[in-house]
């Protein structure tokens, strides 16, 4: 792959943290010993809140700088771990509020579990990649399907939109337009497939099949599962 990658996951999921944080300013502190009239130095930060987690930019990063992550298949199955992990939950991390010259300030945020979650991908990326590929769906649906759990073999293959096939298009049809939305710009593994005579039938992926199809993009990588 072209990309170069020089980070290590820990840092990765130090550096790749991308939250909304709304915050408060309390001027009125008792303790200020400010001059009156000057500019006050004594502002502490109040109600201080994460209001949401943007898993896109953070998944982005992470697989463009990680690196442990050595091809297509890590890069799939990172992205899943992450987008199906509690990085996606605003309870899971801490706000760092340190002193400035002008009062508080807010100094980053921190997710809570970092090693813990720098132990999974680690121990993720050290696996064949049929069993990447199996744990990370297992990891998302809690279960295999039965029709994969004999299969060994991983292929990454390019196709058009004739080769890919649907195998459940009443939930093609109703799936979330923000989800279709926020894959219009994707450019990694659509998802994983098994052959099907002349065509390839979707596993997993089905938003990222329907952004797809909905581009003007012609050519697409998937996962394909023998």
């Amino acid at each position: 792959m072209s990309v170069k990658r020089t980070i290590k996951v820990s840092k990765c999921l130090e550096y790749a943290i991308n939250c909304y944080v709304n915050y408060n300013y309390d001027y009125g502190n008792s303790n200020c010993t400010c001059p009156p009239g000057d500019c006050c130095r004594c502002s502490v930060i109040t109600n201080c809140r994460i209001t949401g987690v943007n898993m896109n930019e953070l998944v982005k990063y992470f697989c463009d700088n990680a690196i442990e992550i050595q091809n297509d298949v890590d890069e799939y199955c990172v992205d899943r771990l992450l987008r199906h992990s509690d990085m996606a939950d605003v309870n899971n991390y801490s706000v760092n509020i340190s002193n400035g010259y002008y009062g508080q300030e807010v100094d980053g945020v921190v997710y809570d579990d970092i090693h813990g979650m720098s132990r999974r991908i680690n121990n993720l990326v050290k696996m064949k990649d049929i069993n990447k590929i199996k744990y990370v769906l297992e990891k998302e649906y809690g279960y295999l399907l039965e029709s994969l759990e004999g299969l060994t073999k991983v292929d990454v293959c390019e196709v058009s939109k004739k080769d890919l096939k649907v195998g459940m298009p009443s939930h093609y049809l109703r799936l979330k337009r923000s989800i279709i939305e926020s894959y219009i710009d994707y450019k990694g593994i659509l998802g994983i497939y098994v052959r099907d005579n002349n065509q390839f039938r979707i596993i997993d992926g089905y938003h990222r099949l329907r952004a797809f199809n909905e581009s003007n993009r012609k050519k697409a990588k998937i996962i394909v599962l023998s």
